[in-house]
This record gives C-alpha cells, structure tokens and sequence, in this order.
C-alpha cells in the first residue's frame, strides 16, 4: 500500500510540474500508463472530492479553511485543474470521511451515515469551536436522556 501511495504521488507531483507540455504520462510499473487527460486520474480525483463534499452538504470554503487553503484551491481540485499534493489529500480525506486511497479509486463513494456527517462537520470546525459543539451535544443529549427517563405525564381531564 506504501508503495502505491509513493507512486501516485510521484505520479501527481510530475503531472504538476510538466502537466502542460505532457498530457499523458507513461510510468515503468508494468504495462501501466496514466491518463491525465478527461476521465484521467486528476479527473477521477477531483469528481471524488466533489461528490463526497455535497454528500456531506460541505461548502468549498469549509473544506478549504479545514485543510488549510484557499476555496479556489479546492474548485481546482473539483475542476482537475490542479491535482492535490498526497499532504493534501491525506488532510481531505478525513474531513469527507474517506480514506485518501477511496479519493483516488473509480469505485463508487459509499453514502455516509449521519455519524460520517456530523463527523465531517466537526473535522472541519476550528479546535476551539470542535470542543464547544462537543460539550453542547453532551448536555443537550444527557438532558433529553433525562427526559426520557421521566415517566409520561398523563392527562385525566380533572
């Protein structure tokens, strides 16, 4: 796995560096080659990070301030107008509720549960605001529990 993780990296940084004078890319990992042209991996990467961002109802601005760029960075991404540095995506990957290796396959992203949801919302909070939201729910959960536990109050019309 290490392995491939440093070669698609190598991949993705050369295709920075020379995407406009080679468009497609040979690599000596077999019979391979790596299309970065439309429906390439950029393209495949970028669709991924789209998908799973309005899965999660996340604005490009929540992701960016969350991974530390700017939101035109990661319309980039979407667009395959830049391919994200593996630093990158491994930043991202949590904040979709994904593995980095899930944002650079062509399988299906699988549709996050609300726990995924309200998950990728807090990774994409400042610390301080992460510790807020959390101790809100605590006590907001531990008061309806409470309530739960009283018995229903019935109404006999006296």
């Amino acid at each position: 796995m290490r392995q491939m993780v440093l070669f698609l990296d190598d991949i993705l940084t050369h295709y920075q560096v020379c995407a406009a004078d080679r468009p497609f890319v040979s690599c000596n990992k077999g019979t391979q080659m790596v299309d970065f042209e439309e429906g390439g991996l950029v393209a495949l990467v970028g669709r991924n990070i789209s998908v799973r961002r309005k899965q999660l109802s996340l604005r490009q601005d929540q992701v960016a301030e969350a991974i530390g760029v700017e939101p035109e960075t990661v319309s980039r991404f979407e667009r395959a107008a830049h391919a994200p540095a593996l630093k990158t995506l491994e930043k991202l990957a949590p904040i979709l509720g994904v593995t980095p290796d899930m944002l650079l396959r062509g399988d299906a992203l699988p549709v996050p549960n609300e726990i995924e949801i309200v998950q990728s919302y807090l990774l994409a909070l400042s610390n301080d605001n992460r510790a807020f939201v959390i101790k809100t729910f605590r006590d907001l959960a531990l008061h309806l529990i409470a309530l739960q536990a009283q018995p229903a109050e019935t109404d006999t019309g006296e």
